[in-house]
């Protein structure tokens, strides 16, 4: 293929740059192990959509469950897929240099893209393949934006922003505006990951963000039970399960939190597996992660000041009646 991978040539890129086959393991070994914890995030997909389903226990226990299984078992037959085909000598050569000398790829990047096309030597084979790939980015481009609309909804619902958010079209019952800025929102990412992708890219520690961003959904799990005991006993009877005296969502929680914990201290203990497009966890890598928790911390307190001055007191939409 036109990809200008060969074996010979990424053996000895990797050579020129340092690796050789008996390397030692390293954090960024375990870094890479932890990414299966990243395909727990299928589970809780369905929850943002569970006020839409019928039969909301089943549906739920089939989707949280399904998805976690059915994205582990596509990982791993996809990690195996990958060892079986290119052997994990040339694919530890292949990531090194990947990380340490991403610039000496011919195709400009070395991706699973471009390796699987240098690979298949039928061009009509090769075009259905780079085809799959183009949906499957249609895919992961889509995933986001259903739960994304929803939380945008959520909070006009509870009048943290305008109420168009949470406008519902009457034809396909779903919050149409939220969907269409998130849309909007998506394709300028987008357009900015095709043309500044080598700029961005390098502010960007995704493994740091996604991780710090789910981190608070264990936080909340593992206190529930005890810090909100009248909202946990109102669920349903498989929630309030538990192990002895231990409320299983606590457990749950617990392994949540400590997965994306583990996820993060890896991070900081091996910067190349930051997610960044440059391998490394700069200043300015840091100053978007801090910037976005900033965000994240003053958008509540912020958003209740403005309507407070408009007479709505928007702490009473978390409030029971009677009170507790």
């Amino acid at each position: 293929m036109a990809t200008g991978f060969n074996t010979s040539q990424v053996y000895a890129s990797a050579t020129a740059s340092g690796w050789n086959p008996t390397l030692s393991g390293s954090p960024l070994t375990t870094a890479g192990a932890m990414v299966f914890v990243f395909f727990f995030l299928a589970a809780p997909i369905s929850a943002y959509f569970a006020g839409e389903i019928k039969n909301t226990l089943r549906s739920m226990s089939v989707g949280v469950m399904g998805g976690t299984l059915v994205s582990w078992v596509i990982a791993a037959m996809g990690v195996a897929a990958f060892f079986v085909g290119f052997g994990y000598r040339f694919l530890s050569a292949y990531g090194f240099e990947a990380l340490v000398n991403p610039t000496t790829a011919p195709s400009g990047a070395f991706s699973v893209n471009a390796l699987v096309l240098a690979a298949v030597a039928n061009p009509n084979t090769a075009f259905f393949i780079g085809l799959s790939f183009f949906l499957a980015v249609l895919g992961l481009v889509a995933a986001p934006i259903l739960p994304a609309s929803r939380i945008l909804f959520a909070w006009s619902f509870d009048q943290l922003i305008p109420k168009n958010f949470a406008s519902i079209s009457d034809r396909t019952h779903t919050p149409i505006f939220s969907l269409g800025i998130i849309c909007a929102l998506t394709i300028i990412v987008a357009a900015l990951d095709t043309y500044l992708s080598s700029v961005l890219g390098s502010f960007l520690a995704t493994t740091l963000i996604v991780a710090i961003a789910f981190l608070p959904n264990g936080v909340t799990a593992l206190v529930l039970p005890f810090k909100a005991p009248s909202v946990f006993q109102t669920a349903p009877l498989t929630v309030k399960r538990s192990i002895g005296r231990l409320p299983l969502i606590t457990l749950t929680g617990l392994i949540h939190t400590l997965g994306l914990g583990a996820i993060i201290l890896l991070v900081f203990l091996n910067p190349a597996s930051a997610g960044t497009s440059t391998g490394t966890l700069s200043a300015g890598a840091l100053g978007v992660v801090l910037a976005g928790l900033v965000a994240s911390i003053a958008f509540y307190p912020v958003a209740r000041a403005i309507r407070r001055r408009s007479g709505v007191d928007i702490s009473l939409a978390f409030k029971e009646i009677p009170p507790n």
